[in-house]
């Protein structure tokens, strides 16, 4: 399951003040609270833009998307 940034940053907090948000449906209080328990440490470790989505889409210049084409062709 993706959580969103605000809601990963809502978790830290609340943990960081000694509490814990409604664990969300299809998950267990367990394990839940230990992928909190993760982001805590990581954003104490690296700060809070470590808790963020990655973007996966590359922008491919005319170069790149030609040789690609000529190597399926």
């Amino acid at each position: 399951m993706r959580y969103s940034y605000d809601f990963k940053m809502l978790c830290v907090e609340m943990f960081k003040e000694g509490r814990y948000p409604d664990t969300p449906c299809g998950i267990s209080d367990k394990h839940f609270h230990d992928k909190v328990l993760e982001w805590t440490k990581m954003v104490d470790a690296q700060g809070p833009e470590v808790l963020r989505h990655r973007s996966s889409n590359r922008n491919w210049n005319v170069k790149e998307k030609l040789y690609l084409v000529n190597k399926v062709i």
